[in-house]
């Protein structure tokens, strides 16, 4: 069927699927996710208890390979420091955030604000509809799932590649010179601190002590930290995170493939579309 004009596909799907939809509640998640068998029964206990009117839930990401261990957990942490602002949580804070794998809506509050018409041109459609969700002192909550939802986002390095570059574009608003920075932002933090201790280790070790032995092992340390915090989102095996510059120079690499087609070309391809600049504003 032919997309509208102004719309990304997802979103028009999503908005099809409501209309068609009966019932108090709205479960808007993806083809991918493993449901548990009171996931959702879970999740609608806990809205009725706290009188939420969205409640999006973490799943537990699985990586299937090698490569996805090495890029999935930098990436979600990534994520979770643009996007999970803590006061996500706590109901009454009016901050709304929103997780592609399971968001779950009182059917009438999210029809009083708009559906997805509201958000039409937004590529990251979840996080959209958790914001749209707290308008007009809507209550919602963010919750982790831990087995009960589980997702395997991508099944190759190509659907990996892909999705990253199209999240990482429109993580900084559709911005090629913002993607840009943030794709030589990782690129540093990949390559800093073996050329810091390369550089810096024969004289430490002659006695000489450079200071760049400090940031550099700062530099290593500190995102082993994060990425070990990051295993109770992602399952992965803990020796994946030692090699986390790998997986900072895939997610680099795409950030500045993406900046650059889009800077160029003013497209970026998701699920098999080519989508423009005005496809991309956000209408909501």
């Amino acid at each position: 069927k032919k997309i509208p004009p102004g719309w990304v596909a997802k979103n028009y799907a999503l908005e099809l699927g409501q209309g068609r939809a009966k019932g108090d509640w709205l479960l808007f998640t993806d083809a991918d996710v493993v449901h548990g068998p009171r996931s959702v029964y879970n999740a609608v206990a806990a809205m009725e208890r706290e009188r939420l009117d969205h409640l999006a839930v973490q799943p537990r990401m699985e990586a299937g390979s090698m490569i996805e261990a090495l890029v999935l957990p930098l990436f979600v942490l990534l994520c979770q420091i643009r996007f999970l602002d803590p006061r996500a949580a706590r109901p009454d804070s009016g901050v709304g955030s929103g997780i592609s794998a399971f968001n779950l809506v009182r059917a009438d509050a999210y029809r009083l604000r708009g559906t997805h018409a509201r958000i039409r041109g937004s590529m990251l459609d979840d996080r959209a509809l958790g914001r749209m969700m707290r308008e007009d002192q809507g209550r919602g909550s963010v919750m982790r799932a831990v087995a009960q939802v589980r997702l395997r986002p991508y099944r190759s390095l190509g659907d990996l590649y892909v999705g990253i570059r199209k999240t990482v574009l429109a993580t900084f608003g559709n911005s090629a010179v913002l993607t840009t920075i943030m794709g030589v932002v990782l690129l540093a933090a990949a390559v800093a601190p073996a050329v810091l201790v390369v550089a810096g280790l024969p004289l430490w070790l002659a006695g000489a002590a450079p200071w760049v032995i400090v940031p550099a092992a700062l530099a290593a340390i500190l995102p082993l930290i994060g990425l070990l915090k990051a295993r109770t989102v992602v399952r992965f095996e803990p020796l994946a995170a030692l090699l986390f510059p790998i997986g900072a120079l895939v997610i680099a690499a795409s950030a500045l493939h993406a900046a650059t087609v889009f800077g160029t070309r003013g497209t970026v391809e998701w699920r098999g579309r080519l989508y423009s600049r005005r496809d991309l504003q956000n209408l909501g």
